[in-house]
């Protein structure tokens, strides 16, 4: 059995968000599972109507790479009907993007045959697939698809228009093709399944795929120090690979001395809560707190007057900071040194920040949501993401006895990303039987 594990737009982008990190998991952990399953796992992506074995993904943050695939997207994003996007500069970008993957690709196309699957868990919805769609389910191949939630359907309002428009379109077209479903978490499969009750859809079999804890192989290089705390070697050195010397005095100065700095891991948008987040502090500050707030992440999209609030803040580079891009490592350090991590998202699919902070020993004070209950349990501190007053009680009572008693966090075990992904290629090959034997390219 050959399993395609489509890699594309992870690969095009170079993207490091929950998606990425997913996507390269499986590419990286797919193949060696695979093997003592018995199954052929392949990671691909899709060129030109055809699907390509790709041996080495593309790096994280490439900066000339990330330019111009910004370009082809906010090109794809914003006149996604125009003839643009299927004209010359459409045709140049599909050019010069791609020219870049040579040196990893095998050169001959794969051809599909009916015992194939082809599983998409990368974020498809403006990619070109259908066409190789199309052909693999023209030669008996099974095809599925990983749904991460379907919040761009149930809450637009949080998206720019344009996406949730292709979202839906894309959402319209995978009930229609799938054979099989991979979601997140519980909670996205039984929203998965409404909407596909409501919209007339054949239910096809859905299999959860929790996503794992631990980090890309990345631990933080940890040297002694004056204080107490050990910092990586490279924030000591002030050095930062995507952004000047201060940028990187300034996390140092965030997280020290450790254990007075709460953390949000998380893309700044709408949906993520930043503003809600930002009301409790500036309620728990107003009644003394000496708290710390540093929020990590990505800004994506309406968040532009939350990032300006946030730099004009009174606050800002004392007891309130920012950061868009920190490495594997950096995070790493953020979460061994930070008192706890706060996530106020009004709706998840999943929360992976809530796990990698709790199998780091770290507390967390989580949004009261189903997928956060799912995968967060009795080692949470819950509060109403609606009510920026039930997270500004916890934090003005933390360090107290009043603070409401959880399990410890030390006692949190969540299976690796190993574990998930032999047990993910383990359930898709039990879907369509393993008789026969694994066969490579």
């Amino acid at each position: 059995m050959r399993l395609f594990i489509d890699c594309s737009e992870t690969n095009l982008s170079g993207g490091k968000g929950g998606i990425q990190r997913t996507v390269r998991r499986l590419a990286e952990l797919g193949p060696k599972v695979g093997e003592s399953l018995g199954v052929s796992c392949i990671p691909i992506i899709v060129r030109e109507n055809k699907i390509a074995p790709i041996l080495k993904l593309r790096p994280r943050g490439n900066r000339l790479y990330s330019l111009l695939s910004s370009l082809y997207g906010s090109i794809r994003r914003f006149a996604p009907g125009l003839n643009l996007v299927k004209g010359p500069l459409s045709r140049a970008a599909r050019r010069v993007l791609p020219a870049a993957d040579r040196a990893s690709l095998k050169t001959e196309p794969i051809e599909l045959r009916a015992e194939d699957i082809v599983f998409f868990p990368d974020s498809t919805w403006r990619a070109p697939i259908w066409d190789v769609v199309a052909a693999a389910k023209s030669r008996g191949a099974k095809v599925g698809f990983m749904i991460y939630d379907l919040i761009p359907i149930r809450r637009p309002d949080f998206y720019p228009d344009v996406d949730t428009e292709l979202f839906s379109r894309w959402m319209e077209r995978v009930s229609r093709e799938a054979d099989f479903y991979v979601a997140i978490t519980q909670a996205v499969k039984e929203d998965l399944a409404d909407y596909l009750e409501a919209n007339g859809r054949f239910q096809a079999p859905t299999l959860v795929f929790p996503l794992g804890a631990d980090f890309d192989g990345a631990k933080p290089a940890c040297v002694p120090c004056s204080r107490s705390e050990r910092v990586p070697k490279h924030l000591q050195e002030r050095r930062y690979d995507s952004a000047p010397a201060e940028a990187h005095a300034a996390l140092l100065d965030a997280m020290s001395p450790a254990g007075e700095t709460f953390i949000t891991v998380s893309t700044i948008e709408p949906r993520k809560n930043h503003a809600g987040l930002l009301e409790a502090f500036d309620a728990a500050w107003a009644a003394g707190s000496k708290a710390k707030l540093c929020l990590i992440g990505k800004k994506v999209w309406l968040c532009d007057e939350l990032i300006e609030r946030i730099k004009k803040h009174e606050r800002f580079g004392k007891s309130l900071f920012l950061f868009h891009d920190l490495n594997d490592a950096e995070l790493a350090f953020c979460y061994a040194h930070a008192a706890a991590a706060i996530s106020p998202s009004l709706m998840e699919g999943f929360g992976l920040p809530v796990i990698e902070a709790l199998s780091a020993g770290l507390p967390v004070l989580a949004s009261d949501i189903p997928s956060h209950r799912e995968i967060g349990g009795k080692f949470c501190r819950y509060f109403d993401p609606c009510d920026f007053q039930s997270l500004a009680r916890l934090i003005l009572a933390w360090g107290t006895p009043s603070l409401p008693a959880v399990r410890p966090a030390a006692e949190f075990h969540w299976p690796s990303w190993e574990e998930n992904v032999r047990g993910l290629v383990s359930a898709i090959a039990g879907l369509f039987g393993t008789k026969q034997s694994a066969e490579r390219v």
